[in-house]
């Protein structure tokens, strides 16, 4: 209570204390005592009331900065993800530019250096090369303070067949992504490294194999596994692959069931293994392909609808003109050319291209078979709107995007460890909230058990004062009759 209140209190008090001065000459003890009583209660019950609103106010004052508090953070956080809000693109310092960024970045392969011997030590870890880089040579231009993405190597091992002997050694390849590295001193005969992003923290302390290291992380690409193969049997560019050595080389090197953790006799590992032997084959011959092997589990290859690609042969001029990739390769090249034009479809708007009879396309078999968009507009199929004939449909493996993958990676990091601040802060909160309430409900429990206290005085009071009033009330009917008979008596006495 302020200096107001019980300024006000008092002077009721007093007034209070004067009227009941100047009414004991009239009024029964019991009467005064019973108002007494009652003012006390009905103080002690206003003066609760109001502790009672002042902690329901203040508690409501803090959910309220509490709820304004949390609304600022999830802006907060929103603008360190996707920039300021009146930006066209991500800012460069939120998360999604980062992201952006580190994809553009890291695309494409870079300089590779393969086969160097690795020994590690508390100082760091060196790594030897074959031999020593010579001076003006491309790959001796001097690395310090470049962030490098190491493997460790493997050989791609393969059962024995009538061609091991004239196949030669199995390749020794990258195989398992060791972290990002990054250079703190070069020479012509090694690089010394330092941890960056350790993902294989036990191959790093205790290297087992040769390392290569990449000056860009290495994307996921179509003619990988064919590469590979060919290298391992010495066959040419143009040599026809047997798709069965090639499963069996995918099965025994580069995707053993024990390193993608898979059951060997599982559907999911069979599919697996198609994904990679089928990838850039036309469906009919994987099919003809799966009916000649008697072993497997499912007799059909069905791909998703993204990963099936229609070739077209015009037989007249096109109709319109197109909008297509760029000059170049995804397969060679990454999603840019050397001469850094994007290719990718989804980095570009594409050049106009009008095709001649007998020009070759292939075209996603979404906008092959027609679609409607989601505004509504019916997408006619491809086959209606120009004069082609259908070749072959082929079945292409999406690729891994593994940049993209590190930078998400970091960027879910980074929106975790935010979230988990955020979370303490609520929780901070709703610690302080749960106080607030227990004490709360502490002084409502005192305030119910006093209140029960003067229900049960002012119950006896009552009873007290009911059983005065009636003994009283029997005094004065029997002085009533006593003055009646007096009075009778006088009369009789004044004949």
């Amino acid at each position: 209570m302020n200096i107001i209140s019980i300024a006000v209190v008092a002077i009721v008090f007093i007034a209070l204390c004067v009227v009941v001065y100047r009414a004991a000459k009239h009024w029964h003890w019991v009467n005064v005592l019973f108002l007494m009583l009652t003012f006390i209660s009905g103080l002690a019950a206003t003066i609760g009331l109001a502790q009672v609103g002042h902690l329901t106010n203040k508690q409501k004052r803090a959910a309220e900065d509490a709820e304004q508090r949390a609304t600022k953070l999830i802006a907060e956080a929103e603008e360190k993800v996707s920039g300021s809000f009146d930006s066209f693109s991500y800012d460069s310092n939120s998360l999604r530019g980062i992201s952006q960024e580190l994809s553009i970045t890291m695309t494409g392969r870079g300089r590779v250096w393969s086969r160097g011997t690795v020994t590690s030590s508390e100082d760091g870890v060196s790594f030897q090369f074959p031999k020593p880089r010579p001076e003006g040579d491309e790959n001796s231009v001097n690395l310090t303070n470049v962030v490098l993405y190491a493997f460790s190597e493997g050989m791609v091992p393969l059962p024995k067949n009538e061609d091991a002997d004239d196949a030669g050694p199995p390749p020794v390849v990258a195989m398992n992504y060791i972290g990002s590295v990054r250079v703190v001193e070069d020479t012509p005969a090694a690089l010394n490294l330092e941890p960056r992003f350790i993902s294989n923290p036990e191959e790093y302390a205790e290297p087992t194999a040769t390392w290569s290291l990449f000056e860009k992380m290495p994307l996921d690409r179509h003619d990988t596994v064919r590469d590979a193969f060919r290298l391992r049997f010495g066959l040419a560019e143009g040599d026809e692959i047997d798709l069965g050595k090639l499963r069996e080389f995918l099965r025994q090197g580069l995707l053993t069931a024990e390193r993608v953790e898979m059951d060997p006799a599982s559907e999911q590992y069979e599919r697996l293994l198609d994904r990679y032997t089928f990838d850039g084959l036309p469906l009919g011959a994987i099919q003809t392909f799966i009916d000649s092997q008697p072993n497997r589990i499912s007799r059909t290859f069905d791909p998703a609808p993204e990963e099936v690609v229609v070739r077209y042969k015009f037989n007249a001029k096109s109709n319109k003109s197109y909008q297509v990739d760029m000059d170049g390769s995804l397969d060679t090249d990454g999603p840019f050319t050397a001469s850094g034009l994007a290719i990718e479809p989804a980095l570009h708007l594409g050049k106009e291209v009008e095709f001649e009879e007998g020009d070759i396309v292939k075209v996603d078999l979404v906008s092959a078979t027609g679609y409607t968009r989601s505004e509504g507009t019916q997408v006619a199929p491809f086959p209606s709107t120009e004069n082609v004939t259908e070749i072959e449909r082929l079945f292409v493996r999406q690729l891994r995007d593994y940049p993209y993958i590190l930078a998400t990676i970091t960027q879910k990091s980074a929106e975790f460890e935010e979230e988990i601040a955020r979370r303490q802060k609520s929780n901070e909160v709703q610690t302080a909230t749960v106080e607030d309430t227990k004490k709360q409900s502490a002084e409502r429990s005192k305030l119910a058990a006093m209140l029960e206290a003067d229900k049960e005085k002012l119950e006896v009071d009552r009873d007290n004062v009911t059983r005065v009033l009636s003994d009283k009330n029997a005094q004065v009917e029997d002085l009533r009759e006593k003055v009646n008979s007096y009075r009778q008596q006088n009369q009789a006495a004044s004949y």
